[in-house]
């Protein structure tokens, strides 16, 4: 009997992944985690989890694809991640102040259009990355995922008919 007999064991959870796209999805929650830094993987850092889930669309289960950005803590630099997300969230850039008081709820309420893209990670797999976020509109959320309508032909003659 091996030293790990007692442990568990997870092959990870086969998820579908969404295609490419904008997907109008909720903001559900907003998480400070720690992970490794990219400088020295042996350090964590401060990381906040953002996470999304569809409204619309799911998988083949009816399952709402969920999608996650994570971001430094930071924001104000143009080229920081929290910086970037908010600023194409709000449409703005916040004050020291603004950023300061922000209140989650006002984050959570609002449906977003979410853009992700379809990559395959480190195992093989596709995963999805959030590449931006807006406010929904309606002509964004009509260009989106927009059903085929087929034409109607119902009492029209054909004129060549005979």
């Amino acid at each position: 009997m091996g030293f790990f007999s007692n442990g568990t064991f997870s092959a990870g959870g086969q998820y579908e992944s969404a295609a490419a796209g904008a997907y109008a999805a909720r903001l559900v929650s907003v998480e400070e985690v720690e992970r490794p830094s990219y400088d020295d993987p042996s350090v964590n850092v401060a990381n906040y989890k953002f996470t999304w889930e569809t409204t619309e669309f799911g998988d083949t289960q009816g399952v709402p694809f969920k999608f996650f950005k994570y971001t430094k803590t930071n924001y104000g630099n143009d080229k920081a991640g929290l910086t970037i997300l908010f600023d194409s969230m709000l449409g703005r850039r916040l004050t020291q102040e603004e950023f300061a008081n922000i209140d989650l709820s006002q984050l959570l309420d609002p449906q977003w259009m979410v853009t992700v893209d379809s990559r395959l990670n480190s195992k093989g797999s596709l995963t999805n990355a959030v590449i931006s976020v807006h406010p929904v509109t309606t002509k964004k959320k009509l260009m989106a995922k927009t059903p085929f309508k087929a034409s109607v032909t119902e009492g029209i003659s054909d004129p060549f008919a005979e």
